[in-house]
């Protein structure tokens, strides 16, 4: 009956983790918003390991592929995708998938601006309320989304 059950859990953990993060444009990563406080973040039940770099009144977190950046105030100011780690996107019935490409993803996203750069491509994109979801490259060996100034 243990084994069972344990194997019951592990499936659905494995599940829950193939799953792709959800994404509300320009708005929140995976039920995570810009401004959120360290214990809504932990509420939410999103595991918080020390990434282990020193920054100047910052402090950074992994949790699954997302790098999670908080400023002297506890307070959410960044969180960051490393999409080939993660499961992909889903945005509204659109799924990006793990391996997708910038010009995938301006595809998908409205208001998008790919502009290739020396160490790679950055793409930008403003709702109508002016509010940013950027993603960047080192062209096509990972791709990082971002909510938040930073």
């Amino acid at each position: 009956m243990f084994r069972a059950l344990l194997l019951v859990t592990l499936f659905a953990l494995q599940a829950h983790a193939a799953a792709p993060l959800p994404l509300v444009f320009a708005e929140s990563i995976a039920g995570l918003k810009p401004g959120m406080t360290r214990a809504q973040v932990l509420k939410l039940g999103h595991r918080l390991e020390p990434e282990g770099i020193d920054r100047a009144e910052r402090t950074g977190f992994f949790s699954g592929p997302m790098l999670l950046l908080f400023d002297a105030h506890d307070t959410l100011v960044l969180i960051s995708v490393d999409l080939h780690k993660s499961a992909g996107l889903q945005f509204g019935k659109k799924h990006l998938p793990p391996r997708a490409t910038l010009q995938q993803l301006s595809e998908i996203l409205p208001g998008c601006k790919l502009e290739r750069g020396s160490g790679g491509n950055a793409l930008s994109c403003a709702d109508a309320q002016g509010r940013l979801l950027n993603a960047y490259d080192d062209f096509g060996a990972q791709v990082w989304v971002q909510l938040g100034p930073g």
